[in-house]
Order: structure tokens, then C-alpha cells, then sequence
């Protein structure tokens, strides 16, 4: 019945990944070398979508080794805090929300996570798409530029497809350049948004339009 986390050390340097078997699903995510105070995480759903089959959970560590005091927003697609909750969380403590039960968050709500915290901590996002179920690492921080390396638009025979959100984690809004390169390095378009703080924008490859 253990439902928690792990604190690894060792006398050189180590990485470690974490595979979550959710009954006939399996899922995996990176571990973290330390946390932060602050921490975002993109792409959270509650009942959204296809007669409400998305949904997620969000977990949460302390890795400090005192009390922390934990406030999640719940930001939606268009900047807007939709919820907020407050966890305490004690020194190692893990703390595993589902979204569906969080009080005060809308169904439908599509967006992501803004978390603060008086003591450094971690977070991971773990959607749940219909019968599927994946998960991510949440970041500190954001940049200026990103990449990302799989994606697909009706591609293969099966036929393969892919989805990217973007989350905007400061207080300003962002004007985003999206170029979609082919695998031999081509330009294939550019597409341009505006993204308003905090907010977060998912795209579904194949309803991706864009002029060159």
C-alpha cells in the first residue's frame, strides 16, 4: 500500500528515472538533482475534452528538510487562475492531488500549474488521456527559446500524431514564434501567438495551421 517517493545519495554523481505502473498503463519521468521554490507544470486537466476523458493528477515533494508551506494556481488557457490550494507538506513529504477533486476547479479546465512554496520542491504533472496515461517533470523556470524533438502530423501508417503545450511562466505576455522544422531540416512554417501571462496553449498537431 506505500505510496510515496525516494530521496537517492551516493558518494558520485548518479541520475535516476521513475516507471509508474498504473494498473495496465506504464509511465515514466526523470528524477530531479534538487527543487526549488517555485515550479510550473503545463499541461493539467479536469474532465476536459471528448466527453470529459481528460483529466490529470499532479504530485508534489518536499525535498527540503523542513515544513513547507505550498500554494498551487491553477492557470487556464487564457491567463486566468481558475483555482487555488494550499498544501502543507512536511520535510520529504509527497503529496498526490487528483485534479478531478481539487475544490473550486471548473470541469473542462484545461491549463497548467503555477506552484510556489516556502521550501524547495519538486513536481510532476501525469495526464490521463482517456485510457492513456503519460507523465512529465514540472520546471523551475522557462527561457527564451525551446525544443522539442518528436512530433508528428498524420505521419507513418498508423497513423502517428502529437500534441505540445506551451506554458508562459512569467508576468508579462509573450509573443511566441512556433517554426515546425522537417526531419531533414526544412522549414515548413511559422506560426505566431500571443500568450498571456501565466497562461498555457496546447496544440494538436493535426489541427496545426501556419502561413511560411
Amino acid at each position: 500500500g506505500f505510496v510515496g517517493g525516494v530521496k537517492v545519495t551516493s558518494t558520485e554523481n548518479i541520475l535516476a528515472v521513475g516507471r509508474a505502473h498504473l494498473g495496465t498503463q506504464i509511465t515514466t519521468y526523470n528524477g530531479f538533482a534538487g527543487g526549488t521554490p517555485t515550479a510550473y507544470v503545463p499541461m493539467l486537466f479536469r474532465n476536459a475534452f471528448a466527453n470529459g476523458a481528460y483529466k490529470a493528477a499532479l504530485y508534489l515533494q518536499n525535498v527540503s528538510g523542513s515544513s513547507a508551506d505550498v500554494t498551487i494556481e491553477y492557470v487556464n488557457d487564457a491567463g486566468t487562475v481558475s483555482a487555488t490550494q494550499n498544501v502543507t507538506l512536511d520535510a520529504g513529504a509527497i503529496s498526490s492531488i487528483w485534479l478531478p477533486g481539487v475544490a473550486g476547479l471548473p470541469d473542462g479546465f484545461v491549463g497548467g500549474a503555477r506552484i510556489t512554496s516556502t521550501q524547495d520542491v519538486i513536481a510532476v504533472g501525469r495526464p490521463h488521456l482517456g485510457t492513456e496515461i503519460t507523465a512529465y517533470n514540472g520546471a523551475p523556470l522557462g527561457s527564451t527559446s525551446a525544443y522539442l524533438p518528436m512530433l508528428f502530423k498524420n505521419a507513418f501508417a498508423a497513423p502517428y500524431n502529437a500534441a505540445f503545450y506551451i506554458q508562459n511562466v512569467t508576468g508579462n505576455t509573450a509573443t511566441v514564434d512556433i517554426s515546425f522544422y522537417d526531419d531533414l531540416g526544412a522549414l515548413s512554417c511559422i506560426k505566431t501567438i500571443s500568450l498571456a501571462p501565466n497562461a498555457t496553449q496546447g496544440f494538436w498537431m493535426p489541427s496545426v495551421s501556419c502561413g511560411p
